[in-house]
């Protein structure tokens, strides 16, 4: 298992568009994509109920990512935090 954290700097925070990029990302992989963030943990490709989690700016989100291709899983979604939060 490989988990990295990520302090949210977007104003908008975990919106329709990051929350669709996690799930996109997470499709792509054989490996299990977990966002942890205000108290919850969901698989990445739940795109609603992380929208609903209310993760804002300033907060900070675990992305916990184990299986097979963890490696590939984890650059991935670090990339797409980069990109959209």
């Amino acid at each position: 298992m490989m988990t990295f954290d990520y302090k949210i700097k977007d104003h908008f925070g975990v919106n329709v568009k990051p929350a669709l990029a996690f799930a996109k990302i997470a499709e792509g992989f054989n490996s299990k994509i977990e966002i942890q963030g205000n108290h919850s943990c969901l698989e990445a490709t739940r795109l609603t109920e992380l929208i609903a989690l209310g993760i804002k700016q300033g907060d900070t989100i675990s992305v916990s990512v184990s299986g097979e291709d963890e490696e590939a899983a984890v650059q991935a979604m670090m990339n797409c935090c980069e990109e959209n939060l």
